[in-house]
């Protein structure tokens, strides 16, 4: 079973009709940050819940975590659904000065 958790807060969780996402795509990827995308209906409890750049989206496959990152796009379409594009934890290092 998957869950999707942002800053701790379920956003998709199966056994929830209210909480459902459209399209989830986890991308992982070996020795890269690997990606999430989703789209989050205006109709959905958390739908202002992620925050670009601020918020960490966890992806979870029963109590194994599959990624880890934050949103780094957001956009919304004609039908006012949020669709959100996460990089993996890895990318934070771009964010440094060395």
């Amino acid at each position: 079973m998957y869950r999707v958790l942002c800053d701790d807060i379920p956003i998709f969780d199966p056994r929830d009709e209210e909480l459902v996402l459209i399209n989830p795509v986890v991308k992982p990827e070996l020795n890269a940050s690997g990606s999430f995308e989703f789209k989050i209906p205006p109709a959905h409890p958390q739908y202002g819940v992620p925050v670009r750049m601020l918020s960490t989206v966890q992806v979870f496959q029963d109590d194994v975590e599959l990624f880890n990152g934050r949103i780094v796009e957001d956009s919304t379409d004609f039908y006012n659904r949020r669709t959100c594009y996460c990089e993996g934890q890895l990318a934070y290092l771009n964010d440094s000065i060395q």
